[in-house]
């Protein structure tokens, strides 16, 4: 599958144990199309320091390990916050895990919002589904 105009491979991670292999499948799309690789981790604002400072901690191992930027947003909202990060890297693809059956899962909620993102979610067994935006991109 070709990405028109990629300029910048986001990752949303919730959980860092669970990053490397969505990060390493991402990698391998950031490179093959010269794009930029970011981590956005969006978590609650109630958690203790400790616990923001252990969770900011993990996230940056990770972005030095797959040479990725690295943000992380302590806000109530991850949804609304996401997709405002999304939105304003135009040009974009989304990796995340797979999504939860809930009707109000992150993906489900983010996509509402920007139908126009391409998701590529990554399963535990390291395979990638896709969901597509109403605009399908070239096939090569």
């Amino acid at each position: 599958m070709d990405f028109p105009e990629l300029q910048t491979v986001i990752v949303c991670l919730r959980n860092p144990a669970h990053g490397a292999g969505i990060l390493r499948e991402a990698a391998r799309t950031a490179e093959n199309y010269g794009a930029k690789l970011q981590i956005l981790a969006v978590q609650p604002v109630e958690q203790s320091d400790e616990a923001k400072s252990r969770f900011a901690e993990e996230i940056y191992r990770l972005s030095r390990r797959f040479d990725a930027e690295m943000h992380v947003i302590f806000d109530e909202n991850p949804v609304i916050t996401a997709a405002r990060f999304i939105h304003a890297n135009r040009h974009s693809v989304v990796f995340t895990g797979m999504p939860s059956d809930d009707p109000n899962s992150f993906v489900v909620m983010v996509r509402r919002l920007l139908p126009d993102v391409m998701f590529s979610m990554v399963s535990e067994e390291g395979v990638t589904y896709r969901l597509y935006p109403h605009a399908v991109p070239a096939v090569r």
